[in-house]
């Protein structure tokens, strides 16, 4: 909205990149190697199906200086659409009833172990639609690599893991700066995959926003920079005002 272009569900939604929207059930984005938007053709609107009109913010760099938010993409995004795909999912994602309990109960029991740190604990999976960012966060980054190993299918959980590490070094402080552009080849196999393993419908624009998460790292920093996580203690009181 204060860009004033077309929202996720359109064809030309990337804010990142030209890539074209196709139907599969829903509109996806396949390309993992499109042109990228730069801030001057932002500025002279040249791509008439990205925007709607011109914004009150036009002259602010809206591509370079407009990183995405990994706490909705990544977290409210691409780790929940995953855990949906192996809970709910169809045959051939959707684990069983044993399977799933047994990752539920390695969570639980890791409860002890999770420092005073982390603002939540891990819960169960029949609790999964109360889950909040956080614990999506603390899933994709730290629980996830060990309760769902030997459950998950090879292939699934070897893809997982290129989300969890390229996550991982994305955040951290400390390795970000060195390994960005590894991270974004992480990230580049992980949503190429996802294609095959999961379906082309899978690749919604949370999954595709992954592949210029490292771009906006490599610019700003580690993605807890500039992240939605610090504002989320004051939405209830948003709400109430």
């Amino acid at each position: 909205m204060v860009k004033n272009v077309k929202g996720y569900s359109g064809y030309s939604a990337c804010d990142k990149c030209h890539v074209d929207g196709e139907w599969h059930q829903k509109v996806t984005f396949q390309d993992t190697n499109a042109p990228l938007r730069t801030d001057a053709e932002f500025v002279e609107m040249t791509d008439a199906d990205h925007h709607l009109g011109p914004s009150a913010l036009q002259s602010l760099l809206l591509v370079s200086q407009f990183p995405l938010d990994y706490m909705h993409l990544a977290c409210l995004g691409v780790m929940w659409r995953l855990l949906l795909s192996w809970l709910k999912g169809p045959l051939t994602l959707c684990l069983g009833t044993a399977c799933i309990n047994q990752i539920s109960n390695k969570l639980v029991h890791l409860i002890p172990y999770i420092p005073r740190e982390f603002a939540r604990k891990p819960r169960a999976l029949n609790e999964i639609m109360r889950w909040k960012a956080t614990e999506l966060r603390q899933f994709m980054l730290y629980t996830g690599p060990i309760v769902l190993k030997n459950v998950l299918s090879n292939s699934l959980y070897q893809n997982f893991l290129l989300f969890s590490v390229a996550m991982t070094t994305l955040v951290s402080q400390q390795l970000c700066g060195q390994l960005c552009f590894y991270a974004k080849q992480l990230l580049v196999v992980f949503v190429d995959n996802m294609k095959a393993l999961y379906g082309k419908d899978m690749i919604s624009y949370n999954v595709h926003g992954l592949i210029h998460l490292a771009d906006d790292a490599h610019k700003f920093g580690a993605l807890d920079n500039f992240s939605s996580f610090p504002f989320q203690k004051y939405t209830e009181m948003n709400k109430k005002n």
